[in-house]
């Protein structure tokens, strides 16, 4: 898939051990296991190619499903 041009929508889920990345409603995703220790850098986002700019994050803690 080539570059996108406009705005992109996308959604990042954090877990403690994977991160998911869907972008353009789903037609591109990418998913990442990792173990955190807990001195680790916080999460970062770049961009390589241009300027990008961040517009109307919304960060949401998600309730355990066995609770």
């Amino acid at each position: 898939m080539g570059p996108h041009e406009g705005p992109l929508q996308a959604q990042v889920l954090v877990d403690r051990t994977s991160l998911e990345l869907f972008a353009n409603q789903g037609k591109v995703s990418a998913s990442f296991c990792f173990l955190p220790e807990a001195w680790d850098a916080p999460l970062e986002f770049y961009a390589t190619g241009g300027p990008v700019s961040l517009s109307s994050p919304v960060v949401r803690e998600l309730v355990p499903a066995w609770n």
